[in-house]
């Protein structure tokens, strides 16, 4: 236990508005962020963590309809989300880091510009032709 006898008053002042770190784990463990839309015909939901891991998903019976959008939609869903889980999670932090460090965080984490679509990676060249069986086995 801390001994703050020898603590003038404005010193105790300060200490009760320092937040409190050991809470801030717990906090960040909460953090969560939500996106919603209507792009595949029906209400679609997504929240995810701080991971950006989704922990919940609401879906219309009307977004049912075509499964390819449905998927897209989620994406897109779940990455708006992940950047409202990261903005309440660097609003948790902020106290604690000051301004100039979240103003640093905030750059890294939340770029202004979306980072490009990853191209296409096949395992396959698309032009082999695998419709001969051939062996090499002798």
């Amino acid at each position: 236990m801390r001994d703050f006898s020898s603590y003038s008053v404005d010193e105790l002042i300060e200490i009760a508005d320092q937040p409190d770190r050991g809470a801030l784990p717990a906090a960040l463990r909460a953090v969560t962020g939500s996106a919603s839309g209507s792009r595949v015909g029906g209400g679609v939901e997504v929240t995810v963590n701080l991971d950006g891991r989704i922990v919940g998903l609401e879906l219309a019976d009307s977004a049912l309809t075509d499964m390819a959008a449905l998927a897209a939609e989620i994406a897109r869903l779940a990455g708006r989300a992940t950047e409202a889980a990261l903005e309440a999670g660097i609003a948790l932090l902020a106290p604690v880091l000051g301004d100039q460090l979240t103003t640093e965080l905030r750059a890294i984490v939340l770029p202004d510009e979306p980072a490009a679509p990853r191209p296409r990676v096949s395992p396959l060249d698309d032009r082999d032709d695998f419709s001969t069986v051939e062996t090499w086995a002798v």
